[in-house]
């Protein structure tokens, strides 16, 4: 497990491999990592929790692997420079507050690629329609 706070406020990690015996990402784990902008999670992670990977503005395409069925609220609030993100295929529900602030009630997409599987196209683009929604 990669616990809550772990790598909070480390400003300088740029980079960073979750390798697979890890079995969750903790709430906040990567809080305020300024210059994170290079994430690989390793198959074998499940959950990503609440705020995981909150303001971390320099983080630009993630992947997440298929061995992920759970990603928490607010997983991604303040990834600005996020542009692609590839949702596992064991998802069957994607919440509707991944990218969204706290304080607001939706989050600007607009330069968002997400790559999901092809049965969550159309729930997937209602619920961020300025996103561009794509088939993996």
């Amino acid at each position: 497990m990669l616990d809550d706070n772990t790598f909070e406020g480390c400003t300088s990690l740029e980079a960073i491999t979750i390798p697979a015996s890890v079995d969750y990402i903790g709430g906040l784990a990567f809080y305020q990592c300024y210059a994170l902008n290079c994430v690989i999670i390793e198959d074998g992670v499940q959950e990503i929790k609440e705020g995981a990977f909150y303001e971390c503005p320099a983080l630009e395409t993630l992947v997440i692997p298929d061995s992920v069925t759970t990603i928490a609220d607010y997983a991604f609030q303040g990834c600005t420079s996020l542009n692609e993100i590839t949702l596992p295929d064991n998802m069957t529900d994607v919440s509707s507050k991944l990218f969204t602030d706290i304080y607001k009630q939706n989050a600007d997409v607009s330069g968002l690629t997400i790559y999901v599987k092809l049965d969550l196209i159309s729930y997937v683009q209602s619920l961020y329609p300025t996103a561009k929604v794509v088939s993996k």
